[in-house]
């Protein structure tokens, strides 16, 4: 599956939060906005369909709840990796009595688990030597050929929820600081905007990978803010301003710095 129309569609979706908010004069959370995108990216690339969490605003907050209530719990679980295994074996439902913000993750996870169940059940000798070119990583784990522990239910659960993790908790916070800081700094917003005008002269242009990767300014400001990604993926948007502050004066160091140097001809741009 070619990833960027599926990303593009998504980009889609994720500005008509902008634009309602802006029509509405209402508060977007960009948290919540970034979550249900890089969760159904995430989500979309692995099983080759939508869950469509941009359009159902309810299901990715439900979502992101349970998943920050997972983040302030990690420093206990690592303490005591057993109470995390028993939870395994809670069902359901008396979790989500238990722990009521983790209803989002309980949801997805029956959805999960619905969707792998059918699919092995389908996923015999005869389909799968059907040449389905449309390989996903999901089919590629179901695969028949696999040794059978390797295609048990629980592991592939374990895959799901890891993809949906490692996709989307960390860059969910790091587009979201990236977000703020840049439209919180008039002189690189401006000058971002400047170049970006040079390839979408509309507010609903479209513009192409092989079209921004040969912008010189956006290139600086990305490779800045990937420099600076273990800070921005490991702190919580609810940081405080001074720390925020500390974060912000990094991020400027580093847009200088690449953008005066020869980062350009290194991408042959």
């Amino acid at each position: 599956m070619e990833a960027e129309p599926m990303v593009q569609e998504k980009v889609g979706k994720l500005l008509n939060h902008f634009e309602t908010a802006y029509q509405t004069q209402s508060i977007l959370g960009l948290n919540r906005v970034f979550q249900a995108f890089t969760a159904e990216v995430a989500t979309h690339h692995f099983y080759g369909s939508s869950f469509d969490m941009l359009g159902n605003e309810q299901f990715s907050r439900a979502i992101q709840d349970s998943i920050d209530a997972i983040t302030r719990t990690s420093p206990f679980n690592k303490l005591f990796p057993t109470i995390g295994a028993l939870l395994r074996f809670i069902p359901p439902w008396i979790l989500v009595r238990l722990r009521p913000a983790m209803s989002g993750i309980v949801r997805l996870q029956e959805t999960y688990t619905t969707k792998t169940r059918n699919a092995l059940a389908a996923r015999n000798e005869s389909e799968f030597a059907s040449n389905d070119s449309r390989d996903t990583p999901f089919t590629v784990l179901i695969n028949p050929k696999l040794p059978q522990e390797e295609r048990s239910l629980h592991r592939l659960l374990d895959e799901q929820m890891a993809i949906l993790g490692a996709g989307s908790e960390s860059t969910t916070n790091t587009l979201t600081v990236a977000m703020f800081h840049l439209l919180n700094n008039g002189a690189i917003y401006l000058k971002l905007r400047r170049e970006l005008e040079g390839i979408m002269p509309t507010p609903t242009s479209i513009a192409r990978l092989s079209q921004t990767q040969h912008l010189p300014y956006l290139v600086c400001v990305i490779l800045a803010v990937m420099a600076t990604y273990d800070w921005f993926a490991n702190i919580s948007p609810d940081v405080t301003d001074s720390r925020y502050q500390r974060i912000l004066e990094t991020l400027l160091c580093r847009i200088q710095s690449i953008s005066e140097s020869s980062t350009h001809r290194v991408f042959g741009l």
